[in-house]
Formats: C-alpha cells, structure tokens, sequence
C-alpha cells in the first residue's frame, strides 16, 4: 500500500458518502471529514523521504482513532438502512488492512532505516540524517489544504483562501510551495490558469 493506494481509498469513501439519502447528509459530511484526515495523516507516515520512526509513532495513533470513528460512522449508516450494506464492506476490510499496518508501526523498535507503508519485501537502505534531508512535518494549514484536494480534485489559490480566509495570498503560496517541494501536490496549468492537485496516479 502507498500515497496512490490511500488517495483512491479516499476517493472510494467520498463516493459512498455521496450516495447517502438526505436525512444523513451530516453523516456523510463527518465520513469525508474522518477519510481526509485518515488520507493526510497516512500520507505522512508512507511519504518515500521518510519521517522518523518515532515520528510516525506519534501520528499513528491519531489516525487510529479516526479508523474508530470512520468505523462508527459506517454502522450508523447501516443501521439507518441509509445504504446497502455491501457498499460499506470493501471500504471496511481496506480500512482494517490499515489499521493493522499501523499496529505493526506501533511494535516496531527504534532503527535508523526509514520503514514505509509497502508490500515490498525488500530491505530499505539506511538514510542519511543530514540537515537538508529533514523530514517534512505538515503544519495544520497544509493539512487543510490537502483535506481540501482530496476532496476536490483540483484548486487554485483563492479557492483554498475560502477555506482558509484569514490566511494571505502570500502565505498560501508559501505553503504550496512546501507540499510541491515535499512531493504531496503538483501544479498545474499556466499564469492565472494554475491550479494545484494531489500528486497520485489514480487506477
């Protein structure tokens, strides 16, 4: 499993909370809302230049909680009969898959090497601990603004300014920049045409 892996996930769950009858709007909102947060949150933990181990150690947690929630939420709609009961089951056991990998996660000793959410059995090469190979630590702005491109497939500037009103034109780019810097988004289109997305291949 990886970045493009936990995006399609996402993008999977945002599709069945959009199918729910109108009485469980809220419900759908607060779906979307837990798979953003469980999406950026994971994104972190398997980025390729990797964070440290007690770093991710730190995360994991948190999004084990948001599984907690995102699976109440999922029994709520089904025993609302909101949906059928089949839409929920893929979404549940891919979901479980990651809970698992992230109580691995939590039983891993301290190492130098990197480890990464992957099938690949191959063993990681160390990482070099320098100061330009910091890891990347996605300040809460940024989490916002990939919450936002998880939902909409694509933005520019002034459309992640709404969700972000008090924070400047200036500011934003500097924090897009970070998320291009650091692999997470990509740019696209030309002068006033651009616009970011996440940066994923979808199957």
């Amino acid at each position: 499993m990886d970045r493009d892996f936990f995006v399609a996930l996402a993008f999977s769950t945002h599709r069945v909370a959009n199918i729910l009858p109108e009485e469980g709007s809220i419900l759908a909102a607060c779906i979307k809302g837990s798979a953003n947060r469980v999406l950026t949150d994971l994104v972190v933990i398997a980025e390729e230049n990797p964070i440290t181990l007690e770093q991710k150690q730190e995360i994991a947690p948190r999004t084990m909680q948001e599984l907690d929630s995102l699976a109440r939420y999922f029994r709520q709609a089904k025993d609302n009969n909101w949906i059928n009961r089949d839409n929920f089951l893929l979404l549940e056991e891919e979901y479980g898959k990651i809970r698992g990998l992230l109580e691995g996660l939590l039983q891993e000793s301290a190492v130098p090497e990197p480890i990464t959410l992957s099938d690949d059995r191959a063993e990681p090469e160390p990482v070099a601990q320098t100061a330009e190979a910091a890891p990347a630590v996605l300040t809460e702005r940024e989490r916002k603004i990939l919450e936002l491109l998880a939902y909409k497939e694509r933005a520019q500037v002034w459309e992640i300014q709404k969700i972000l009103p008090d924070v400047t034109k200036r500011t934003l780019r500097r924090d897009l920049d970070d998320l291009l810097k650091n692999s997470f988004i990509e740019r696209v289109g030309e002068w006033n045409a651009v616009s970011y997305k996440l940066k994923r291949t979808l199957p």
